[in-house]
């Protein structure tokens, strides 16, 4: 790693589970769904975010998640990713898939370019630096030299999403990912999310929104938070119920 790179090395969130194999978070090669969190509950002082929420997610399954804002769709997201825990209940997802998580912030530092983010990246991850071919699959390589925090909005969505893709991950948990992203860019990602989770990969997706105008059409089944617990599940409610319902919710 770089001289320059190391001082960062510490403090980039990883896209691995920090508490794999806890009491908490346990990975198993044989489960019946790629993710499965039971009885899961989380306070924060006296605030209440989940109440024993129970979610299974089966392997190729591009689900939504919905919620009002508060509604813990984020404290949720770190839970399955391992990056906190939980105050009871368990998670557990099957040993083999690769964990990529983007949260609501970029994963990445602004400070450093694209290339210096995905060379930290990698040598935290044991992974060779990607190369040529997969910046120009993110339409990136022409600005890779330049800060993120010089480029556009638009533009460091794109390259943080980069730099959460370059180990090839097949879990993946996103908060928000389509913000500041044209409709160009938004089809472009969701068709390397189905990619990376479908056929023999075997993997899923359950990403956090508020874009569902522009996200639906791509989703196998859409989640609704509320009150802590999964108010509402289109495996057996059926889409349109669920999002009259989140519509309805937030008029």
């Amino acid at each position: 790693m770089a001289a320059p790179l190391r001082r960062y090395s510490s403090l980039l969130p990883r896209p691995v589970s920090l508490l794999e194999n806890s009491r908490y978070f346990m990975s198993a090669t044989t489960i019946e769904n790629a993710l499965s969190a039971r009885s899961v509950s989380k306070r924060f002082r006296r605030l209440e975010v989940l109440r024993e929420l129970n979610l299974e997610i089966g392997s190729g399954e591009l689900v939504l998640l919905l919620g009002a804002n508060g509604a813990g769709k984020t404290t949720l997201l770190r839970i399955l990713s391992g990056l906190a825990r939980p105050d009871s209940g368990e998670v557990q997802k099957i040993s083999r898939l690769a964990l990529g998580y983007q949260g609501h912030a970029p994963q990445a530092y602004l400070g450093l370019s694209l290339l210096e983010n995905l060379q930290l990246a990698a040598a935290l991850l044991g992974i060779a630096t990607p190369e040529k071919d997969y910046l120009d699959s993110w339409e990136l390589y022409d600005r890779r030299a330049a800060a993120l925090q010089e480029l556009s909005k638009g533009l460091q969505s794109r390259a943080a999403l980069a730099v959460t893709f370059a180990h090839d991950p097949n879990c993946l948990l996103l908060d928000e990912p389509s913000a500041s992203l044209d409709d160009r860019s938004v089809i472009s990602l969701f068709a390397r999310i189905k990619q990376s989770i479908g056929g023999v990969r075997g993997g899923f997706a359950l990403v956090a929104t508020h874009d569902l105008n522009r996200l639906l059409p791509f989703a196998d089944r859409v989640l609704l938070l509320e009150s802590g617990k999964v108010a509402a599940d289109s495996k057996s409610s059926g889409i349109e119920n669920v999002v009259a319902r989140y519509r309805e919710g937030n008029r």
